[in-house]
């Protein structure tokens, strides 16, 4: 029997950042025995001018693809701003060519972007996302919001992660804060530092890693600034390998963002066995079961940041149950293999609508 096609839309390997780590775990799942899966980038990191050519470039094969092969379904990625243009065009191409289309929402501003737009920018969200035959949302609450816009059902499915076989232990490492995140006000980089700074003092010998792509020069400026400097390793963006070496050697996961969907990366440390701190935004309380399997604190708040933080270094006992809650929170729900099974019967359901 011949498996059917999927075109899935999104950005492509030279790009960081959650969206790409999800469909880079898809490809490499048990969705690619369902389906054949055909790859097309829209966005890569870099400057304007090269985005613009990745973007053309990708829209232009999409054409040629519903042109010449007539795939069963295409899967857009998407989140807001010039993400949900590039995706938008996309999905009138997909209308006009007669194939149905999946979205798939990640960025956690989409809400926020869809009240912000004007008019006619709504009635684009509007009409892409009703004219989809599957809407995919990552948490409860934000399928309620989505819905709330369409008038349609969606289908919630959290973002995926592997479950390393054996947990971190964050009693046998020195005391050590990672973030995993593009570094700037966004993810909470400064909060995260002024935090750091409050809490050093009290706690010698702790450091703070911070790893990701960004404004790592501002970061380590304001770590100058603040005294803390010698305290502050700043490695960069990090393959797979180095990311979970980090994960392996932190103490506590940090992640004070303004604004998120499902952070990967949390749930990364979730799976690793770490206690988390993170902020109430997006979809992040529908996962973390505050004082169970994490702590919860509000975005631009020194210090109650410097406090949750603060807290799990002074009981190494409790951070490390808490983190051994928040990998059994992951365990089946949020495990690859068990969201990429959810992803093949919903692309199935969307098939068969259009048959």
């Amino acid at each position: 029997m011949t498996r059917a096609r999927v075109v899935m839309v999104g950005p492509g390997e030279r790009s960081a950042g959650g969206v790409r780590s999800v469909i880079a775990a898809l490809v490499a799942s048990p969705l690619a025995g369902r389906f054949t899966l055909v790859e097309v980038e829209t966005h890569a990191d870099g400057s304007k001018w090269r985005k613009l050519v990745v973007a053309t470039r990708g829209i232009a094969r999409v054409i040629a693809l519903l042109a010449r092969d007539r795939p069963d379904l295409v899967y857009l990625h998407t989140a807001s701003d010039a993400s949900f243009w590039r995706k938008a065009i996309v999905a009138g191409i997909a209308r006009v060519a007669r194939v149905g289309y999946v979205v798939h929402i990640h960025g956690g501003g989409f809400i926020d972007f869809y009240r912000d737009s004007n008019a006619p920018t709504r009635l684009v969200a509007r009409r892409m996302l009703r004219g989809a035959r599957g809407v995919i949302t990552l948490t409860p609450s934000w399928a309620r919001e989505i819905e709330a816009i369409t008038g349609r059902p969606t289908t919630t499915i959290p973002n995926p992660v592997r479950l390393p076989a054996t947990p971190a232990d964050p009693r046998a490492v020195p005391p050590r804060i990672l973030t995993l995140a593009r570094l700037g006000a966004a993810k909470g980089t400064y909060v995260l530092l002024r935090a750091f700074a409050a809490l050093a003092p009290g706690h010698p010998g702790a450091r703070l890693v911070l790893a990701g792509d960004g404004s790592p020069e501002e970061a380590l400026r304001l770590a100058r600034e603040a005294g803390i400097a010698d305290c502050v390793d700043i490695p960069g963006w990090v393959g797979p390998e180095r990311r979970d070496a980090l994960l392996d050697g932190a103490t506590i996961f940090a992640l004070p963002s303004r604004v998120e969907g499902l952070p990967v990366s949390m749930l990364e440390a979730m799976a690793h066995g770490l206690p988390v701190v993170v902020t109430r935004v997006g979809g992040v309380p529908d996962t973390i079961d505050d004082g169970v399997t994490g702590l919860l604190v509000p975005p631009d708040d020194v210090p109650a940041l410097t406090a949750a933080l603060s807290r799990l270094l002074d009981d190494p006992a409790a951070a490390a149950a808490m983190g051994t809650a928040a990998r059994e929170a992951i365990d089946g729900t949020y495990d690859l293999d068990a969201v990429a099974a959810r992803v093949g019967d919903l692309i199935d359901a969307c098939i068969a609508r259009g048959r």
